[in-house]
């Protein structure tokens, strides 16, 4: 008869054979999450700032009544902000508040109420220390007595002035 003999022959040991799995799924699990990680941030949207003055340029006539004109200077910006995320919110003396897109602002002017109109030199579609709006009224009754800027991605105030 044969003898037969059995030898047991292991070629990892349990010990080393768990550490190796452990080690494979953290490195599984940090790629995935560097790769998809970015597409679910919870970080919040902050409010860029910027610095605004508004210049009452209005003249009155003989007649004590006059026309409303001002300039709203863009002097200085935090970060780029493109002007589809900005509103300009003008608040008349009446209570009203009228609110626009400044990017809807054009050199030929547009219509913020039925007696105010909005004009904007821009040279691109970013808000800039180079661009100004002017602003006229075309009634005697209205005037401008706040002037802001509102950042419709985080819903903050950019900037805001009161005429001088």
């Amino acid at each position: 008869m044969k003898e037969v003999v059995l030898r047991k022959d292991n070629a990892v040991s349990p010990i080393i054979a768990t550490i190796l799995l452990i080690a494979i799924t953290v490195t599984l699990a940090s790629t995935l999450y560097s790769i998809v990680g970015g597409y679910f941030s919870n970080a919040p949207v902050l409010t860029p700032h910027a610095n605004i003055a508004v210049v009452n340029m209005t003249k009155i006539g003989a007649n004590g009544v006059g026309t409303g004109s001002y300039i709203v200077y863009i002097e200085s910006v935090s970060e780029n902000v493109s002007l589809s995320y900005v509103r300009m919110m003008v608040t008349l003396n009446t209570g009203n508040i009228s609110t626009i897109p400044l990017l809807s602002i054009g050199p030929t002017g547009t219509n913020l109420t039925a007696h105010i109109v909005a004009n904007m030199s821009k040279g691109s579609t970013y808000l800039s220390p180079l661009d100004f709006i002017s602003i006229k009224e075309n009634s005697a009754h209205q005037f401008v007595t706040r002037i802001a800027f509102i950042d419709t991605a985080s819903s903050g105030v950019i900037a805001s002035a009161y005429p001088q």
